[in-house]
């Protein structure tokens, strides 16, 4: 297709008021055949207002995606609307049907009574079944956040595949949102990493088209990628929770729950080293804790940590909500170190090393609060009859590593934008270097606390 004639078709996609305009645009950018159609095709899909624009964008997808696979594009479902519109007819039907059935029960003479044969209902999809499309998209958005970064680690070189796709959204139905709560949770928050990915992707193919903009676009392109990872990551643990502690199914169908085998992560050593206790393990003693109390933390990098209780683990602490509040505070770390030289930390270590001017001084994302038990869990983590010295090792190193982060951030955000971010260079990386490695200590108490969990929940299945 000609340049003018994709600028036109890319212009009414995007911002022609008119729905029959957008979805016309979308079915003759589906007709030029060409890949560099689809991300406009995504971004319509998750974003347009109108129903039927979304059902053309969707289309257009799937029959892309079709003559990558080889499968004929005769071959596609029938789309959310005809479907909704023929279970509408059926419906309308069964129910004329029932009610001259019961017309005809009325009118019968015999003293038999009500049939007991059930009536036929429409069942959501088996949670099994959905936990496995789930995973499914999950690997396929993992492997091509995997594909961006190596793509975005050599800028210089930089080839951009057409093939590379972001995953088609989890659009689960109605009834298994209703039914299955937990699971259309986690469909929605990886349906909104779908967003953050597809900017990424875009970027970065205009980044290999245009050399001129290709530092800018990079740059860009590695911040929504990181959006996407720590995204995909969250989606990932609640996933795994699904799938240890699946929700109450809702409603008068009960589908069997499915098989324990929780998507592969990276996982701690059988036994890890013992460090020696120090003051980071004291039982936390209020729900409020503070900062002032933080020690200075060296950059050597904490061992893999190993706490052992004496007394029973407490039963009736919320370990799904506390895990999951933990874990959120983990996103800090993206920012003190990423994979793309764009953290706080790894721009002192550059600017200290190398002299390198900074690369990236804009004002950062708000944190997470500093995390404290509220006071009903607070109170059974102290019973002195239970203990969970991971769990309180966890929450204490996590406190600490916040507030060294929180001293990182205040040196970089001041000194940053003035250029004289070497002055506080040395300072900067002992804060941000300890705050990293408090909390990758405390993820990693995370990590063996809910291993911990799945054994004794297999146990208690056995």
């Amino acid at each position: 297709m000609s340049t003018p004639k994709w600028a036109a078709l890319t212009e009414k996609l995007t911002n022609d008021p008119d729905p029959s305009v957008r979805r016309k645009a979308c079915q003759r950018l589906v007709a030029t055949r060409d890949p560099e159609a689809i991300p406009l095709l995504r971004k319509v899909y998750l974003e347009d207002q109108d129903e039927h624009v979304r059902e053309a964008a969707q289309n257009g997808l799937a029959r892309f995606k079709a003559r990558q696979t080889g499968q004929s594009v005769r071959q596609f479902p029938l789309s959310d609307r005809v479907l909704t519109m023929i279970l509408g007819a059926l419906t309308l039907v069964f129910t004329i049907t029932l009610g001259l059935n019961i017309v005809g029960m009325l009118g019968n003479d015999d003293d038999d009574g009500p049939s007991d044969e059930p009536v036929e209902v429409f069942n959501p999809t088996d949670r099994n079944v959905l936990v496995g499309q789930i995973q499914e998209r999950l690997q396929e958005a993992q492997t091509l956040v995997g594909v961006l970064a190596q793509l975005q680690s050599d800028p210089n070189n930089m080839t951009c595949d057409p093939a590379n796709q972001v995953p088609l959204p989890l659009a689960f139905s109605e009834m298994d949102q209703k039914t299955y709560p937990d699971l259309a949770l986690l469909a929605n928050k990886f349906d909104a990493s779908l967003n953050s990915l597809t900017a990424s992707l875009v970027l970065l193919n205009q980044a290999c088209t245009d050399p001129n903009v290709r530092t800018a676009k990079v740059i860009e392109a590695g911040s929504w990628l990181e959006q996407a990872n720590l995204q995909l990551i969250e989606v990932e643990s609640l996933l795994q929770n699904a799938i240890i502690n699946p929700a109450a199914t809702v409603g008068p169908t009960i589908t069997p729950l499915p098989s324990r085998t929780p998507i592969p992560t990276v996982t701690n050593t059988a036994e890890p080293p013992t460090i020696t206790p120090t003051a980071t393990a004291t039982p936390l003693e209020s729900s409020t804790p503070t900062a002032t109390s933080t020690p200075e933390a060296s950059a050597t990098p904490l061992p893999t940590p190993t706490a052992t209780a004496t007394l029973p683990f407490p039963t009736n602490l919320d370990y799904t909500t506390v895990l999951r509040d933990l874990s959120t505070r983990y996103a800090v770390m993206s920012d003190l170190k990423s994979p793309y030289g764009i953290g706080i930390l790894d721009q002192w270590q550059n600017i200290q090393t190398n002299s390198e001017a900074p690369t990236n001084c804009e004002t950062l994302q708000a944190w997470p609060e500093v995390y404290s038990l509220p006071p009903n869990q607070l109170t059974i983590l102290n019973d002195p009859t239970v203990d969970d010295p991971m769990l309180k090792q966890a929450i204490q190193l996590q406190v600490e590593g916040m507030a060294l982060a929180l001293k990182a951030r205040e040196a970089f955000e001041r000194d940053c934008p003035l250029g004289v971010l070497a002055d506080s260079a040395e300072d900067g990386i002992t804060w941000a270097q300890g705050a990293w490695d408090k909390f990758n200590t405390s993820r990693q108490y995370v990590d063996l606390i809910r291993a911990r969990l799945e054994s004794e929940a297999a146990k208690t299945e056995e």
